[in-house]
């Protein structure tokens, strides 16, 4: 499954759109290598989640704040949903590292917007966000990298001299959830017939990575 949101138009067109493949792989859908991590539960696509890194620097939570409950991937949810002590943790992190001196409270918890003119991105300013997951492997973990352009989100119409942004994440009473916010920037590959969830990077995402770490 491809999906291109509003940040990341699809190289060339212009255009937001994505794609759905049944039942195989389509190579010109992604670049480079797909990185599987297994499935821990088939119902909800339950994953597991290593550690989160902010602008290179880590949490330093225990993986099993990550995993509350459960951590799934799940593309019918919009956003990267949180337990709340880690999206506390994240917030933190990100207004520690950003270049911005300060932002409202409800732009966090997604009751307000942020405005810049047209002229101005604001993705610069923001830091990358990096996923950590269990390789197929166990003895290994590879990362999956969101650009700020994933996670800062344009939202069209908003007004005619200045572009607004919301949040794309936001806390979860009871499950981490990698939604449309972290799917966008890549190719992701649900393979229940081997029992993973794959990973490769999506030409939407521009410079969007993810590596092995041992």
């Amino acid at each position: 499954m491809q999906t291109c949101g509003a940040g990341l138009p699809v190289a060339g067109s212009g255009t937001n759109g994505g794609s759905l493949v049944l039942g195989g792989i389509e190579p010109s859908l992604y670049r480079g290598d797909i990185w599987y991590t297994p499935i821990k539960e088939e119902w909800y696509y339950q994953i597991e989640i290593l550690k989160l890194e902010i602008g290179g620097q880590s949490l330093n939570l225990d993986c099993r704040e990550y995993n509350a409950d459960k951590a799934i991937v799940d593309s019918g949810t919009t956003l990267l949903r949180l337990p709340q002590k880690v999206f506390n943790a994240v917030v933190e992190a990100v207004v520690r590292t950003s270049l911005i001196p300060e932002f409202s409270d409800g732009f966090w918890t997604g009751s307000q917007l942020a405005c810049w003119t047209n002229s101005e991105a604001p993705w610069s300013y923001f830091p990358k966000i990096s996923i950590y997951l269990r390789d197929e492997n166990s003895s290994r973990s590879f990362r999956i990298t969101l650009l700020p352009q994933l996670y800062i989100q344009p939202m069209m119409g908003a007004g005619l001299n200045y572009e607004c942004y919301r949040f794309g994440i936001s806390p979860s009473t009871n499950a981490l959830v990698l939604g449309a916010t972290v799917m966008e920037g890549f190719y992701v590959v649900f393979d229940r017939a081997r029992k993973r969830v794959g990973f490769a990077a999506s030409p939407c995402a521009g410079k969007t990575t993810k590596h092995h770490k041992m």
